[in-house]
């Protein structure tokens, strides 16, 4: 809509540059003129003036943003908090509030309130948002991630003279990871695996390959993820390619192979798969590390199982940084070195159920919490056979090559 209104009035911008008040004063006119609704005035006014501010100058985005900021009489710092808000708000946001950090330092208490929008991992309803927020949590896997801590510059850099607890019980996997090398802006939160999630009961057979989601014996009880990265990732898996190395070229096959499928599929699931699994509407699935553990931990047995087959499991971690013009960043930076101490992390482990980035967790689950279920996962805790199978994702180059990815696996769920 914003760019529209900018084609519109575009033409009426020929003084522009001799008076930001000015220039902001008369695109409000020529806005207001348009008959817009009163919630899409500012918006637009905001994005045509920025627009024009960068061509008429040859400046950067955040050049014209301060531009707009000094020109509406707002707070930078304020502005920019705001704008990274609304710019992530829809892709998922786990935040720890800073008060809480200060006021509830243990472990045990703050997994009550971490808060997560629209992700699989999600145990409880209420939303934190970015610029009340002093750590903020995103999955490598997720193209937001990137565009946080490397295209825009969203994250403060950790302070490696505080990371000495992450340094002594971190797990190999979470250090030095090749979204984030060297950990310059991320520690792990937890991790989780995406594989095969089946009930044998129902299968008749263990299951041992990606290849068993495409086998005819389980036509209509076939449950795949609508999520096109999670499917996508599979089929590639399928082919006998790496997720992480492939090529557009790749993307069509597997695409190609996971259409053939179709017929199979019961249906393409978002977080409800694990119920459909459970009730026996399918016998085999995608499906997440954690909750397979979980729904048989609640159940007080083991009639779900969770396969990394053959061809690997794709591993994903949750990654907690300091956002931008956080009001408590020493206070996040602490927090997060403290959870890598092996009673702090046990107690998350054996909450949260997912892979644990702190390798004396399990000593700690087993020895003083009591619980050999949780210390004794592969789901939680994976021994080498199980690790050595993990794959990681394909990292999108920019947003063109994501809206590539996309079209491609898209059409498969809707088709």
């Amino acid at each position: 809509m914003s760019a529209s209104v900018y084609h519109q009035i575009k033409d009426e911008l020929t003084d522009f540059g001799r008076n930001p008040v000015a220039d902001a004063g008369k695109i409000m006119t020529l806005v207001q003129a348009l008959g817009l609704p009163e919630n899409e005035v500012m918006p637009a006014v905001q994005y045509v003036y920025i627009t024009q501010y960068q061509i008429v100058n040859g400046a950067d985005a955040n050049q014209a943003r301060q531009s707009w900021v000094a020109a509406s009489g707002n707070n930078f710092e304020s502005f920019m908090r705001n704008f990274i808000n609304l710019s992530l708000n829809d892709e998922g946001i786990l935040a720890a509030k800073g008060d809480r950090l200060k006021t509830s330092p243990k472990a045990a208490n703050i997994v009550s309130f971490l808060t997560l929008r629209a992700n699989r991992r999600c145990t409880q309803t209420t939303t934190g948002v970015w610029p009340d927020s002093d750590i903020v949590v995103l999955t490598n896997n997720s193209p937001v991630l990137g565009k946080v801590i490397h295209t825009n510059g969203w994250a403060i850099p950790q302070d490696h003279r505080k990371m000495k607890t992450f340094d002594a019980n971190a797990s190999p996997t979470v250090k030095d990871p090749s979204w984030d090398p060297g950990n310059k802006y991320t520690m792990a939160w937890q991790s989780g695996l995406t594989a095969i999630g089946y009930d044998p009961s129902k299968t008749g057979r263990e299951i041992t390959s990606v290849q068993d989601l495409f086998d005819t014996a389980f036509s209509g009880h076939v449950g795949m993820f609508k999520d096109p990265q999670e499917l996508g990732t599979l089929g590639l898996l399928a082919i006998g390619v790496e997720p992480a190395t492939s090529t557009p070229a790749d993307w069509q096959k597997a695409a190609a192979k996971l259409t053939q499928q179709r017929p199979l599929v019961r249906q393409y699931y978002e977080n409800d798969y694990i119920d459909a699994l459970s009730n026996g509407e399918i016998w085999i699935t995608q499906a997440y590390s954690g909750d397979i553990f979980q729904t048989n931990k609640s159940a007080g047995d083991q009639a779900l199982k969770m396969a990394v087959p053959t061809e690997g499991g794709m591993l994903w971690t949750d990654n907690m940084l300091i956002p931008l013009y956080s009001a408590h960043p020493l206070d996040a930076m602490t927090y997060m070195d403290f959870v890598y101490r092996p009673d702090e992390g046990g107690m998350i482990a054996e909450a949260i159920n997912y892979i644990s980035p702190v390798i004396a967790a399990q000593s700690y689950i087993k020895d003083t919490l009591h619980d050999p279920g949780a210390a004794s996962s592969p789901l939680i805790f994976p021994d080498a056979a199980t690790a050595a199978k993990f794959k990681t994702y394909y990292i999108y180059k920019d947003q063109a090559e994501l809206d590539e990815w996309n079209n491609i696996f898209e059409p498969i769920t809707t088709g």
